[in-house]
C-alpha cells in the first residue's frame, strides 16, 4: 500500500493521520493511493506456474478548472505452461474498471467496466532469436452511458539479438475494433486510445546498440493506419549515458 497526498490543513484536520481521508474536495491539492497485491506458485518453475493479483490505484488532482478524479481496479490471472524447451505458451484474464470524475464537466465523467483474454506462444529459436505470437480480446462499455466497445487483435513480434551489445526489435498487430459510441468525444478517447473503429493495422521496428561502456544508441520506428485514414509514420534516436 502506498499513499502520497498535498492538503490544505486547519486546525480540526489530523494532520498526524495518514489513513484519515474525509478532506473537503477544496482542500485536497493532490491525493493518490494504491493497493497492489500479487500472488505466486511455482514462480521459478520452468514447466509452468501461475499469478493473481488485485490492484486499485485512485488519484485526485485540484485544477483551475476544478477536481479531477481517476480510479483504477484490476482483477488478474496468468497462467504460462512450457510445452517444449524453447516453447511455452501463456494465458492472461483480467477483469477491470476505469472511472473518471470531474467537477465541472460531467461529459468526461465515466465508468468503464473492462474484460480482456489474452493467448500468447514465446518460441526461441538457436538463442538469439524470439518470436512471439498473440491474440488478445477487450471488451468495454460504460455503466454511465451507451458506449460499447469490442476488439479483437492479432500480433506478432520478434527479437534478434545480434551479439551482446546490439538487438533489433520488430512489431506488427491488426486490430478489429466494434465500437458503438454516443458522439461524447472525451469518452470516445479515453475507449479507444488513439485507435478507430473498424481495421487498425500498427507496426514498428526498433534498433539498440551499445556504442561503448557507457552510451546506448536507440533508433525506432513506428508506423500506423487506424479506420482507413492517412498512415502514420513516426521515429525518433535516442542516445543514453549510463554513469
Amino acid at each position: 500500500y502506498q499513499m502520497n497526498r498535498k492538503i490544505k490543513e486547519d486546525e480540526d484536520s489530523p494532520y498526524w493521520n495518514p489513513f484519515f481521508q474525509q478532506y473537503a474536495d477544496t482542500s485536497i491539492l493532490s491525493f493518490s493511493n494504491t493497493w497492489r497485491n500479487i500472488l505466486y506458485w511455482n514462480r521459478s518453475s520452468t514447466l509452468y506456474d501461475f499469478q493473481t493479483g488485485y490492484i486499485r490505484q485512485q488519484s485526485q488532482t485540484l485544477q483551475t478548472s476544478g477536481f479531477e478524479m481517476r480510479e483504477i481496479q484490476d482483477l488478474t490471472f496468468r497462467w504460462r505452461v512450457s510445452l517444449r524447451k524453447k516453447m511455452d505458451i501463456v494465458i492472461n484474464a483480467r477483469k477491470g474498471m476505469r472511472g473518471s470524475r470531474s467537477q465541472n464537466f460531467a461529459e468526461r465523467n465515466y465508468d468503464l467496466s473492462q474484460y480482456d483474454m489474452s493467448s500468447e506462444l514465446n518460441v526461441i529459436i538457436k538463442e538469439k532469436f524470439r518470436l512471439t505470437g498473440l491474440y488478445q480480446f477487450l471488451s468495454q462499455e460504460n455503466m454511465g452511458g451507451n458506449e460499447e466497445f469490442s476488439s479483437h487483435k492479432l500480433s506478432v513480434e520478434s527479437v534478434w539479438r545480434r551479439s551482446s551489445i546490439s538487438d533489433i526489435r520488430g512489431q506488427v498487430s491488426l486490430v478489429q475494433i466494434n465500437y458503438t459510441s454516443s458522439g461524447n468525444s472525451a469518452i470516445d478517447f479515453a475507449i479507444l486510445q488513439g485507435l478507430q473503429n473498424g481495421s487498425n493495422l500498427l507496426w514498428s521496428f526498433q534498433f539498440n546498440t551499445r556504442l561503448n561502456t557507457s552510451l546506448i544508441l536507440t533508433i525506432q520506428y513506428n508506423g500506423r493506419n487506424t479506420g482507413g485514414g492517412k498512415t502514420i509514420h513516426t521515429g525518433n534516436a535516442q542516445v543514453r549515458a549510463n554513469f
